[in-house]
Parts: structure tokens; C-alpha cells; sequence
């Protein structure tokens, strides 16, 4: 019998029906090559996806590693710039460090330079002060010798003026006494030894009082009674003189029991001294002039105080 169109569409439709008999026409209509194509073509499209997968993944490796080394290419340039601009200023400050280095060596120099005028100074200072030490003692000789000249000078001066009151006594204490006599060192000494013998007086005032200038007697003016005179001869009258003056007078009117005048004689007196001397009740003879204690000596007579 013959298989008819109708009988196909007949197949086609038992085989729509029953889903379960395509297999098995498959399988004995195709070959088994025939077969295998649908698993062969599923497994193919699977390795498709799968290299369509891995090409996706590549692709997305490639794209990032095609960033990447933008980026890198990016931060190699910065690096680049960076780095031009770390050797710009490399070169700026060798260069700056040379120029630091010459001013040091030049510095260096100016202070040898220095160095070397100080030093020269600093002897040539020494120099100076062991010259200015040595004329410093030719000076301080030379002040010695002028000192002592003048001091040698003094006492000739003032050995003169007591010399020339002893020799003019009478007339520059006349006003204090009459009949004016210089006791002797002589008579002086065996005066006061005497005093020694009665305990009146000590040796040591004994000594002070022949170390008096000038002693003299007389009659009081007023009373002719007899009195003594102590004298302290000084070109400048000092508070010395005076508080010697007063000291010799009460020693010595402990000795001779009578009164005991004390006198200042010299040439010039400040006026502070002149003062003082008033207050201690001495009198006062500048230049043969007598003033008593009651007075002041004339602003004329002033003048600084001075050494025997």
C-alpha cells in the first residue's frame, strides 16, 4: 500500500498527540550521527556561552587593564613632572648650596682676616700695657719722689716756722702774756721729770709733751700772775693741732699748777677748724696775729688746712 499525503498529516498528528513517539521515530528514521546533533548542538551552544563568557571576562580584564594603564600611564606622567620639578629644585638648591659654600669661604677668609688683625691688636694692646705699666711705674716713682720731696719740703717749712715763733715769741704772744720766755727742750725735760717723781704725770705724757712745738712762760697781762703757753706750729691749722694743743695744756697744767694757755700758730686756718678751735677754748695766732677764743678769725685768714 502506498503512503499518501494523508497518511503523513495523519502521522504528523498521532505524533503531536503522543509526544512519547517522536523519540522513537527519531531513532528509526534518523541515523545515530542524526541522533547525537541536537546534544552536540546544545553542548556547542553551552561552549558558546561559555566563550562568550570568558571573551565578556577578557574583555572586561582587557577594559580594566586598559584603565589601569591609563592610570598608570597618567601616574607615570605626574611622576614625570613631579620628577622634573624635584630635579628643577635639586638644581635650585645645588646651586644655592654653592653659592652658601662660597659666601661660607668667603666668610672664612674676612675671619682669618680677622683672626690675624686681632691678634696683631691684641699684642700690639700688650705692647701698649706692659709700656703704659712700665711708664705707670716711673710714674708712681717719680710721685714718690715728689711726694716725699714735698714732704721733706713740708717739714723744712714747717721746722722753719717754728723756729721763726720760738725766735719771735715775744712778739707774736704779746698779747697773751709779758715778759714771754721759750722754754728750753733742756728745761722742759727736767720740768716734767720732776713731774715723773711726784706722780704726776705718766711717761708717756712726759713724751707727748716734749713733742710740743713751743712752751713758753709769762705774767698775765691783767694780773701779772705767771702762766704758761702750749703752741701747735702748723703752716694749715688741722683739728690735730687743736685737740693736741688742748691735750699738752691740761698735761702740763697738772705739772706746774697754773694756767695753762693753748695756742695754734700757723699761717692759714679753715673756717670750720676756727670754729672747732673756739669751741675748744684755744687761742689762735695766724701770722704774729693773736685772736682769742671769743673771736673769729677774719675771713681774710682763711684757707684750706695744711701739715706741719
Amino acid at each position: 500500500m502506498a503512503f499518501t499525503v494523508q497518511d503523513f498529516h495523519d502521522l504528523v498528528r498521532l505524533l503531536q498527540q503522543h509526544p512519547e513517539w517522536q523519540a522513537e521515530l527519531r531513532r528509526l528514521v534518523l541515523s545515530e550521527e542524526l541522533l547525537t546533533l541536537p546534544e552536540l548542538a546544545h553542548k556547542l551552544l553551552q561552549a558558546h556561552e561559555q566563550a562568550a563568557e570568558r571573551l565578556d571576562r577578557l574583555e572586561a580584564t582587557v577594559a580594566e587593564l586598559t584603565r589601569g594603564q591609563q592610570a598608570l600611564l597618567e601616574a607615570h606622567r605626574r611622576a614625570e613632572e613631579r620628577l622634573d620639578r624635584l630635579e628643577a629644585t635639586v638644581a635650585e638648591l645645588t646651586r644655592g648650596q654653592q653659592a652658601l659654600l662660597e659666601a661660607h669661604r668667603r666668610a672664612e677668609e674676612r675671619l682669618d682676616r680677622l683672626e690675624a688683625t686681632v691678634a696683631e691688636l691684641t699684642r700690639n694692646q700688650q705692647a701698649l700695657l706692659e709700656a703704659h705699666r712700665r711708664t705707670e711705674k716711673r710714674v708712681d716713682h717719680l710721685s714718690a719722689q715728689m711726694e716725699d720731696m714735698y714732704s721733706q719740703l713740708g717739714s723744712i717749712r714747717g721746722v722753719l716756722l717754728e723756729e721763726q715763733y720760738r725766735r719771735n715769741a715775744p712778739s707774736y704772744f704779746g698779747r697773751l702774756a709779758r715778759k714771754i720766755r721759750v722754754l728750753s727742750s733742756q728745761h722742759l725735760a727736767d720740768l716734767l721729770d720732776a713731774a715723773i717723781d711726784q706722780g704726776s704725770i705718766s711717761w708717756e705724757e712726759r713724751d707727748k709733751l716734749l713733742a710740743c712745738d713751743v712752751v713758753m712762760t709769762g705774767l698775765g697781762r691783767d694780773d701779772g700772775a705767771p702762766l704758761y703757753i702750749v703752741a701747735e706750729v702748723s703752716i694749715g691749722i688741722g683739728y690735730d693741732d687743736v685737740d693736741r694743743a688742748v691735750a699738752r695744756a691740761q698735761i702740763l697744767r697738772r705739772v706746774v699748777d697754773v694756767p695753762v694757755i693753748p695756742t695754734v700758730a700757723g699761717q692759714r686756718i679753715d673756717a670750720v677748724i676756727d670754729e672747732y678751735a673756739r669751741g675748744k677754748g684755744v687761742w689762735r695766732v695766724l701770722n704774729g696775729h693773736v685772736i682769742p677764743p671769743d673771736q673769729p678769725v677774719p675771713r681774710s685768714r682763711h684757707g684750706p688746712p695744711g701739715s706741719t
